[in-house]
């Protein structure tokens, strides 16, 4: 007697009836299988087969098939299968392993690579989102110094960092609202850029005490750019580079973000201020040209007018101005023949002199408040360190280490100093926040923690 066999439901083969798995695709065969009479059979309408009437889909091409009405006629094709019917063997029972439709092979390699693209794109989306700012303008702050003048004297010639303090600064996180704790309590606000929206092309102005209470924005142009912040001695008054189309300008206005006034408006832009403890007089950079190397140190009257140049093209550049503490002098930055260099000349541009000689500076310095000492930072990029030195540039000396920090200016005391920094977010893009530091203990306090740059940051009253 001939061994009887049955229609594999997955592969559409015929195996022998007491088989327990398809051998083609690995699936469990339903036992015993019955044997199908010629009556009990129909033919695929899509491929052909032969599958039983009661089939809700075809086995082999996995198409839909309609459950025929009793005593409907077999189609003409149902014969084209390579068995006879007699020969068929299926389980007609309405389980789910009978009704199972057979995965085509392709679908396992195609499913698994959509979805690897898929997280692909969604890392890159989230990558392009943090990383996407355009670092080129990086965070540089500086603040407005009161005091006593200072007194300059040649450099030191081939002076070189000194190496880094022994063991980190005390490192203090402080929350918005609450107060620093350190020796003598920080007075006065801190004023800063603040990338709210995460867009470099919409910075902000924002505003927090020095004790970190009281964070605020305060820039009323949701979509407005600012740059270069600071407060006036009287601490009533904002000064602030704003875009205006393809260039910045300097604008003023009260701390409520009211009434702003433009002081001015010329071909290439102005940025930068900085306003003399008198709160007579604003020195300023103002571009000479569209090349990038036309920076020029300008000084105008507290209202904008009598705009004139101490210092530029064609003698050289200069930017990142700053008063001394009695507004007789201006100390700034530079270019020299293979780097940069801190400055010092008097407010009518005479009596130039170069007070620094060292590698890799980065400007935006300060004076301190009695003339006695200058803040400044320099490193490479990510490598950024804030140093202090005497008023003749001699006496460097290194106060932070590590956090990529920047940007350094002095409070109204004296005491202490404000400047950007990594601390706690190192190599993120928008990881930038802002500390202080009490100089005499070294203890490091952050103000801000927020998910977006916080940066140029201005010590007022």
């Amino acid at each position: 007697m001939s061994e009887q066999i049955q229609t594999c439901p997955f592969c559409g083969l015929s195996h022998p009836a007491g088989a327990l798995f398809c051998p083609i695709t690995g699936q469990e065969l339903i036992q015993p299988a019955t044997l199908l009479s010629p009556d009990e059979v129909r033919a695929c309408p899509s491929c052909g087969a032969v599958i039983a009437k009661s089939a809700n889909f075809c086995p082999i091409c996995n198409a839909d098939v309609a459950v025929p009405l009793p005593g409907a006629p077999l189609p003409d094709n149902a014969g084209s299968s390579a068995l006879p019917p007699a020969e068929i063997a299926a389980d007609t029972r309405p389980t789910p392993l009978a009704r199972r439709r057979r995965i085509p092979p392709i679908l396992w390699i195609a499913v698994p690579l959509a979805i690897l693209l898929c997280l692909g794109l969604v890392v890159a989306a989230v990558w392009v989102l943090r990383n996407g700012i355009n670092l080129s303008r990086t965070p540089v702050l500086a603040w407005v110094a009161t005091g006593t003048p200072a007194q300059t004297t040649p450099p030191l010639p081939g002076t070189t960092l000194p190496p880094p303090p022994t063991g980190m600064p005390t490192l203090t996180a402080t929350a918005s609202g609450t107060s620093a704790a350190s020796p003598d309590q920080p007075q006065g606000r801190i004023i800063y850029i603040c990338q709210i929206f995460t867009d470099n092309t919409r910075d902000q102005i924002c505003i927090i005490n020095a004790d970190g209470s009281g964070q605020k924005r305060i820039s009323p142009d949701d979509h407005a750019d600012y740059l270069y912040v600071v407060l006036a001695p009287d601490g009533q008054k904002v000064l602030y580079a704003k875009r205006t189309g393809p260039v910045y300008q300097i604008f003023e206005m009260n701390l409520d973000g009211s009434g702003e006034k433009q002081l001015t408006d010329n071909t290439y832009g102005s940025y930068d201020a900085d306003v003399s403890a008198d709160n007579s007089s604003i020195v300023y950079v103002k571009n000479m040209s569209a090349s990038e190397n036309s920076n020029a140190i300008w000084i105008m009257d507290r209202d904008g007018s009598h705009q004139h140049q101490v210092f530029g093209p064609p003698d050289g550049i200069g930017w990142d101005p700053s008063w001394s503490p009695d507004g007789q002098q201006i100390l700034f930055m530079r270019d020299i023949t293979t780097s940069y260099q801190l400055f010092v000349m008097d407010k009518d541009g005479a009596n130039l002199q170069q007070i620094t000689n060292l590698p890799l500076l980065r400007g935006r310095s300060d004076w301190s408040p009695d003339g006695n000492s200058i803040v400044t930072y320099a490193g490479a990029t990510w490598q950024h360190e804030i140093y202090l030195m005497d008023r003749s540039g001699a006496n460097v000396r290194q106060v932070t280490q590590g956090g990529n920090s920047q940007g350094p200016g002095f409070s109204p005391d004296g005491n202490w100093i404000v400047f950007t920094a990594y601390f706690d977010k190192m190599n993120d893009a928008n990881g930038c926040e802002i500390y202080i530091m009490q100089l005499q203990t070294q203890k490091v306090t952050r103000l801000t923690n927020n998910d977006y740059c916080d940066w140029q940051p201005r010590w007022g009253p």
